[in-house]
């Protein structure tokens, strides 16, 4: 806020939003302790290896590197436009395309993710490429 009112006197860049983040950031990693931010870490791993894996033998799918992930990774479909306008009919939206060119979506998965979606997810790609 400081920077705002009066800039050319600004001690600081941070702003009130940005302090309003890092607080809801501190408040969430204090309650969660570290035993809760590891099981957010793991549960979110493993889902993205699920569904890595699960996405691997549809046809229309590529995953674009064979590498260790942590909770995201890159698959290249035809249409990376279509695919996700469609996905979107199921209520889907399984990350961000990342390049158009290419059409490549980066896919990822958190702590919040049931089998079931990612069962769903998978379910309705298989439909979406078909």
């Amino acid at each position: 806020r400081e920077q705002h009112i009066r800039r050319e006197k600004a001690t600081s860049n941070i702003t009130s939003n940005e302090a309003l983040n890092v607080l809801a950031a501190t408040i969430y990693l204090s309650t969660m302790g570290l035993a809760g931010i590891l099981e957010v870490a793991r549960r979110s791993h493993i889902n993205a290896c699920y569904l890595r894996d699960h996405l691997k033998g549809i046809k229309g799918i590529r995953i674009m590197h064979n590498q260790q992930i942590f909770n995201e990774f890159v698959i290249q479909v035809k249409d990376s436009e279509e695919v996700m306008k469609s996905l979107e009919l199921f209520q889907i939206i399984p990350g961000i395309i990342i390049d158009h060119e290419q059409n490549l979506l980066l896919i990822t998965t958190t702590e919040v993710h049931e089998k079931e979606d990612l069962d769903t997810l998978v379910v309705a790609m298989k439909e979406v490429l078909a």
